[in-house]
């Protein structure tokens, strides 16, 4: 029986050696592969990092040259932006440029018109107007009648605002002025017409008659010289507060002036000796054909005829044919 058991013993040691010596043999043979396996892992693993480096640098190169492709993109798309931005402000120079044109142009256009409408102003307007019997007022107002040369009434007004004018009964043309000085209204009638009556009311201006043949004159001048160029009237009565009478070659009936500060001189274009004569002035000297006669004259006619001249402050002066 302990044979036995040691002969199974020993059999068992024996399986238990030879086990170890091939699991001994089994390490051997098994740890060479899982090194070449560890081996090969291993430089798989830093295969797949260098491929991973690989693609990433590849990946880092594709993202910058997208980059770049984005920045040259960007760059074009800002010189295209400049290009645009200069075309836009070249277009909007231009048109500035033709704005300021335009408005250059309406500016010249405007001064033009302007220009055009001061001498349109500048230049009297010539109406045609037939009339017998006249009456102007005026403020500030210079009136020239006269002959006209063409047989046409004229009626010519230098200045603003605008005259009133109107046709009144009994061939009448009435004329109206207000407003500053400095206007002149120059009125012609046909060489020979022979009107009714003439009526000047002045404030500040001179009166000038010349060639005009009339039945009767009335004027009233505040501030202003009366001159009667070869005037032929029936009748007159003229009153002046300060100016100038001077009649020359003087042909009437009845002919009476009453002044303020004013000189009065008379040359009849007839005797004088056919008239009865008054003259008085308070401060001057009267004259009668160039000789003095006192400050007071009285002459008595046999025609009818009568010169009536009188004057506060100035001096009168009487001629007429011998």
């Amino acid at each position: 029986m302990k044979k036995r058991m040691c002969a199974l013993l020993a059999a068992l040691g024996g399986s238990l050696l030879l086990l170890a010596g091939c699991s001994s043999f089994a390490e051997r043979f098994s740890r060479p592969e899982s090194r070449a396996e560890s081996t090969t892992a291993a430089e798989s693993s830093t295969a797949e990092s260098r491929a991973s480096e690989s693609n990433a640098t590849e990946s880092g190169e594709e993202s910058t040259a997208e980059a770049s492709g984005e920045a040259e993109s960007g760059e074009e798309q800002l010189a295209a932006g400049e290009s645009a931005g200069g075309e836009s402000a070249a277009e909007t120079a231009a048109d500035g440029e033709t704005l300021a044109a335009a408005e250059s142009s309406a500016e010249g256009a405007v001064a033009e018109t302007t220009a055009a409408e001061s001498t349109a102003a500048e230049t009297p307007q010539t109406l045609a107007r037939r009339f017998r019997n006249l009456t102007v007022e005026g403020d500030s107002l210079s009136v020239e009648l006269a002959e006209s040369i063409d047989g046409n009434f004229h009626f010519d007004y230098d200045g603003e605002p605008a005259l009133q004018t109107e046709d009144r009964e009994n061939d009448t043309l009435y004329v109206k002025e207000s407003g500053t000085a400095g206007k002149l209204l120059r009125i012609a009638v046909p060489r020979g017409t022979n009107l009714g009556t003439l009526s000047f009311t002045l404030g500040a201006g001179d009166l000038t008659i010349t060639g005009v043949n009339a039945d009767s004159l009335m004027i009233s001048a505040e501030l202003g010289d009366v001159t009667l160029q070869t005037v032929n009237v029936q009748r007159a009565l003229l009153s002046l507060t300060a100016g100038e009478l001077r009649a020359d070659a003087l042909s009437t009936s009845d002919f009476k002036a009453d002044a303020e500060l004013s000189n009065l001189t008379v040359t009849l274009a007839e005797p004088l000796a056919d008239f009865t004569l008054f003259a008085r002035t308070g401060q001057g000297t009267v004259r009668s054909q160039g000789a003095v006669v006192d400050s007071k004259f009285l002459q008595r006619g046999n025609s009818g005829k009568r010169l009536l001249l009188r004057s506060e402050m100035g001096n009168v002066t009487i001629s007429g044919i011998q």
